[in-house]
């Protein structure tokens, strides 16, 4: 008999498939063992409902989808887990190849054999991913029609009150222990 519906862990499995597109991630976020994530992630997008609200996630026409596919990619090169990176430097490359594709490698931006042996692994640079992820959520790009308003009257403001100041000269500062004209005691 064929399913007409989705649990709610399934629709938050598409949810966070659709942003993160690491089916062991988007398995454990909606809740299912850690254990069984990655073999449990990819079973369910075999399922051709899962499929098709994974693809309405993904596209639901929504002009801010790749801003946010790329904010979950920084989030994830930001805050992410270097656990399973770290692991590869005590495997050997038969178990590197058995191993790997149960492992979470989103935090690694090279990997080297260097000819006198070992592992060299160079990781993605977390400030960076914060910083790119700043310039891609922060307020400016965060602020709906109205608030941006705020902003730029806020800034505006902010000029106005240097340019002010910057005329005025510096403010008369009280010698120590007198007290301000306005009745305020000296810092």
């Amino acid at each position: 008999m064929k399913r007409k519906a989705l649990s709610q862990k399934e629709i938050d499995f598409c949810r966070y498939y659709a942003r993160l597109r690491s089916p062991r991630e988007a398995a454990v976020l909606a809740g299912y063992p850690a254990v069984t994530a990655r073999r449990r992630g990819l079973a369910l997008l075999e399922d051709p409902l899962i499929q098709k609200q994974v693809a309405r996630f993904s596209s639901s026409g929504d002009p801010d989808a790749l801003r946010a596919l790329a904010a979950a990619g920084l989030e994830r090169a930001a805050f992410g887990d270097a656990a399973d990176a770290v692991r590869l430097t005590t495997m050997d490359d038969e178990t590197i190849q058995r191993e790997a594709g149960k492992m979470e490698l989103f935090s690694i931006a090279e990997l080297k054999r260097p000819r006198g042996g070992g592992l060299e692994i160079k990781f993605l640079d977390r400030i960076k991913a914060l910083e790119a992820l700043g310039r891609l959520c922060g307020p400016a790009n965060a602020a709906g029609p109205d608030d941006a308003g705020f902003y730029t009257a806020l800034a505006e403001s902010a000029r106005a009150l240097a340019r002010r100041r910057d005329a005025d000269g510096p403010p008369d500062m009280p010698e120590d222990g007198q007290a301000a004209e306005d009745g305020r005691e000296a810092p």
